[in-house]
């Protein structure tokens, strides 16, 4: 059978999520970026440590829900 791409096209539509791309990667980048910041600032610090943990939590939360979308 020879290569058609209009055939294969049909059967394997191209899959492009909105809400992957413009809420949920983002969100999931700010909280990276938030959460280095607090990183950085809390070094050091053991009274702003539970706020870091929920932080890293999120992240890894954020970056499942993005990569299984």
């Amino acid at each position: 059978m020879p290569f058609l791409p209009s055939a294969m096209a049909a059967k394997n539509p191209v899959r492009y999520y909105p809400l992957h791309h413009f809420v949920v990667l983002p969100l999931t980048l700010v909280m990276v970026i938030y959460t280095i910041r607090r990183y950085v600032g809390v070094a050091g610090d053991d009274s702003e440590i539970s706020r870091l943990w929920f932080s890293l939590a999120a992240v890894t939360l954020l970056f499942f829900v993005t990569l299984v979308m």
